[in-house]
């Protein structure tokens, strides 16, 4: 939950999920999400796709991301470390 409140905090409030797809098994899931957001005059607009790992109680163990345009999230993101 940090992270997500670091990113909104570098993009101004304006980060933006739209949630597209839901895949689920009881041990994966895999999300889709269409990310909008705007900072320091640039723009992202990608679709995000995570997929997570479940332990047997439902919690992710396990997660990785991947955008359709890594480029584009890259350049929205640089220097905000």
């Amino acid at each position: 939950l940090e992270y997500c409140r670091k990113a909104q905090e570098f993009a101004g409030g304006t980060l933006h999920g739209e949630l597209i797809e839901i895949l689920a098994s009881d041990r994966h899931a895999g999300v889709f999400n269409h990310i909008t957001g705007e900072r320091d005059g640039r723009t992202l607009d990608v679709i995000l796709a995570q997929a997570l790992k479940l332990d047997e109680k439902g919690r992710w163990t396990e997660y990785w991301a991947l955008a359709d345009e890594q480029g584009a999230v890259d350049a929205f993101w640089e220097g905000s470390a």
